[in-house]
């Protein structure tokens, strides 16, 4: 289990992922980290699969997650920004060191 302070929606958020065991690799993401995310009284708040492998142009990542359906737009839109920022910080992070 892991302690993160994100940001969901329009604002920080700390919570807990425990990844799960066994999940079942594919082909083409040979990598996968997955996990439940709770808060700290144990209501689950999210799921994760992240998934990365190698493609035709070079590095191929699918980043899925999974909120209740009755969280708000924001929580949703505000996700696929901090996603878009955070993975590309770390591209040009590992690019920059190679």
């Amino acid at each position: 289990m892991v302690e993160i302070i994100g940001t969901i929606g329009s604002g920080p958020l700390r919570f807990f992922l425990t990844f799960h065991d066994g999940v079942e690799i594919a082909d083409e993401y040979p990598v996968r980290i997955g996990g439940t995310g709770r808060l700290g009284d144990g209501t689950e708040i999210a799921r994760v699969m992240h998934e990365f492998g190698d493609g035709p142009d070079g590095l191929r990542i699918r980043l899925t997650i999974q909120f209740p359906a009755n969280a708000p737009e924001h929580v949703f839109v505000g996700r696929q920004w901090h996603f878009a920022c955070e993975f590309t910080n770390w591209l040009e992070g590992a690019h920059a060191q190679a």
